[in-house]
């Protein structure tokens, strides 16, 4: 691709971004969850649970054994499923 091409394209689909200051971040905190949260939806459709937990930061050393458990046990499908029937 030559740079002619390149600037064109670049002006046809970013040209019309605005160049105003970034809004400023925000900061978002959940609060302390001292206690077990629960909701139950009773409804005639097909039934699942959905169990979460908090785990730490993907830059957390400890973070690949969080996701490799989540992948182990989340498994939809096949001979490797943890899955209940």
């Amino acid at each position: 691709m030559k740079t002619e091409d390149l600037k064109r394209l670049a002006e046809k689909y970013f040209g019309a971004l605005s160049d105003a200051p970034a809004p400023p971040p925000l900061d978002t905190v959940e609060p302390k969850q001292i206690a077990e949260r629960r909701v139950v939806l009773e409804d005639k459709a097909q039934p699942f649970i959905i169990v979460g937990w908090h785990i730490p930061a993907a830059s957390d050393p400890s973070y690949a054994a969080y996701k490799a458990a989540a992948d182990l046990l989340g498994v939809a499908a096949g001979r490797g499923s943890r899955r209940c029937s």
